[in-house]
């Protein structure tokens, strides 16, 4: 067995353990864990701040066929009371969802009391598992479905990026794809994925048969079917040159897990309109099984009436809030009249929801136009913080125009990298505002707030020089300095130029290989990082580092969704611009 695949099963193992708490408080996971005493004071630390509507009936919501953005006569864009009244469990979940892969003993208790006050009040919650990279065979903790039978309420909510590898390698891998053509992705990942465990093997030269087999068959037309036969042949080949276990354990194991996997998706199918992002899909389609299966067994376990009641809401931050979006159009479009019968139309019976945080775009044009003819364009939002890059970075039409300029390769790469497009309605939070909420926290944490002031100030010097005035520099980036006084404009210009000049004169010597600036580098670098986290609603710590905090994420819903339609008016008129 290699080393890499001891440091993924161990990461596997590590990854199980923190499911813990579902075995121990009877929970839908058959695993055996070890139980932690949780203190009193750790089950008041979850610190999202509820929030009341005056003289709204929880009831009323179930009853109600709307979606979640509501537009009056005078074409203001309001938001319904469902989403107002049920945003702080959407957010506690996704929390959860992140919590449940930080083992830490802290989290660990954190984890327990928070999974107890949601059992208590009637949640049942299981986790789901897939894969996250091009090179994985073993699945992990993906997300959770969380049903509340009571409330007739189901949360699909998907896991983002734990700052693990395999979570970048899925972001990365953003070529656009058509969902048809999936199985040759798996397909040429399973592949690589063999070649790379031959590399990597301590006897390669052992598995040379194998990697031939592999060879010969990346020449063929990539398919489930390839690869099926490949591994007959694998496998014989292994017992021909009698191979020890200990070295093809892992190839077959990879084998085993995609062949599962496709054999999966042949029988599930996978038929989503127009280009969507690689990776995201393939995270997607790997959880595909298990999400369907529960949704199902949930939902037969309810009356004809309670059905009637029903709303699954699909959630998830960041990366999560793609995959999540991938998840909701699929099985609305695909399986939704097997779930609720042969009439069923989701803006008729107001099923489906899609509330997604800092999310990443999904699909191109055609793929939005889908998602609303089928979902529903008001039963999906996406609440952005003002000046987080995450939800822009996958280009739109505007980034095509610019790519396709670049020389000789422009255009190959504008068609694979941009032409992203957006789904449902947007709930634009004021950055800015964000950052206040955030530095009251590092402020009751006791941070050293004068730190933050320095950074604020480097960057609104050196955004000066791309803005060409220093007072069109964004609030969200860099507030101004509340001083007034006559000497107050000279002296911040002179500190910002001594703060700048030492930040590139830390760069080049970090750059030249000096220790101690790579060092004062990193820390640096963790300040910033710190000051801006809030604009993909994160806080950081320094045991979880930038991480998801509900605490920071903005409640004012009606005021957002100004925000944003006002936004969408804006860019429209960029984009026609051009």
């Amino acid at each position: 067995m290699t080393l890499i695949s001891v440091f993924r099963r161990k990461t596997l193992i590590v990854q199980t353990l923190a499911f813990f708490a579902f075995s121990c408080h009877g929970y839908s996971l058959d695993i055996t864990m070890p139980q932690f005493p949780v203190p009193v004071d750790l089950r008041d630390a979850f610190r999202a701040p509820t929030y009341k509507l005056g003289g709204y009936d929880r009831a009323d919501h179930l009853y109600l066929s709307e979606p979640f953005i509501l537009m009056d006569d005078e074409e203001h864009v309001h938001v319904s009371n469902f989403l107002k009244f049920e945003q702080d469990a959407l957010l506690r979940m996704i929390d959860l969802s992140y919590r449940l892969v930080r083992p830490s003993e802290t989290q660990v208790r954190l984890t327990i009391a928070e999974l107890e006050q949601l059992k208590a009040t009637g949640w049942i919650i299981t986790g789901f598992r897939g894969l996250e990279g091009r090179r994985n065979t073993y699945p992990d903790m993906s997300g959770l479905v969380c049903f509340h039978p009571k409330d007739h309420l189901i949360v699909v909510v998907y896991r983002g990026t734990a700052g693990n590898k395999d979570g970048w390698d899925t972001n990365f891998d953003a070529t656009k794809t058509n969902a048809r053509k999936v199985q040759k992705e798996f397909c040429k990942d399973l592949f690589d994925e063999v070649v790379e465990l031959i590399k990597n093997s301590e006897v390669p030269r052992r598995l040379k048969a194998i990697k031939v087999v592999i060879r010969e068959a990346q020449k063929d037309e990539p398919s489930y079917v390839c690869a099926r036969n490949t591994f007959a042949k694998v496998q014989k080949v292994a017992e021909a040159e009698n191979m020890d276990p200990d070295l093809t354990d892992d190839i077959f194991d990879a084998f085993r897990m995609k062949l599962e996997l496709m054999a999966a998706v042949d029988k599930l199918g996978s038929e989503i309109e127009g280009e969507v992002h690689k990776g995201f899909l393939k995270k997607y389609l790997s959880t595909k099984r298990e999400v369907l299966s529960l949704l199902k067994e949930h939902v037969k376990s309810l009356s004809k009436e309670d059905r009637r009641k029903l709303k699954i809401v699909f959630t998830g931050h960041s990366q999560a809030g793609a995959t999540g979006n991938l998840a909701l159009a699929d099985i609305c479009a695909n399986h939704g009249q097997e779930i609720f019968g042969a009439s069923f139309s989701n803006k008729k019976d107001s099923k489906f929801y899609g509330y997604f945080l800092s999310a990443a775009r999904a699909g191109d044009k055609e793929y939005r136009k889908w998602v609303h003819e089928h979902v529903g364009h008001a039963f999906v939002v996406r609440q952005n913080v003002e000046g987080d890059p995450a939800p822009i970075s996958a280009g739109d039409a505007r980034m095509h125009n610019l790519v396709s300029q670049v020389p000789v390769v422009g255009e190959i790469l504008s068609k694979r990298f941009t032409m992203y497009d957006d789904t449902g309605y947007l709930l634009l939070d004021d950055g800015h505002k964000v950052w206040k909420r955030a530095r009251d926290l590092y402020e009751r944490e006791g941070f050293d707030m004068n730190r933050f002031e320095e950074i604020e100030d480097l960057v609104r010097y050196v955004a000066s020089w791309i803005v060409e005035d220093e007072e069109a520099v964004p609030k969200y980036l860099a507030p101004k300095g509340s001083s007034t006084s006559f000497l107050w404009s000279p002296i911040k210009w002179t500190r910002n130029r001594i703060h700048t000049a030492k930040t590139i004169n830390l760069l080049r010597r970090a750059l030249m290989g000096d220790q101690e600036a790579m060092k004062e580098l990193e820390q640096f670098s963790e300040i910033v990082m710190t000051r801006y986290a809030h604009l993909h609603y994160g806080h950081f710590r320094e045991e979880t580092g930038a991480a998801f905090d509900p605490a920071v994420v903005g409640r004012d819903l009606d005021s957002m969704a100004d925000r944003g339609h006002v936004y969408e008016i804006k860019r429209k008129a960029r984009m026609e611009k051009g």
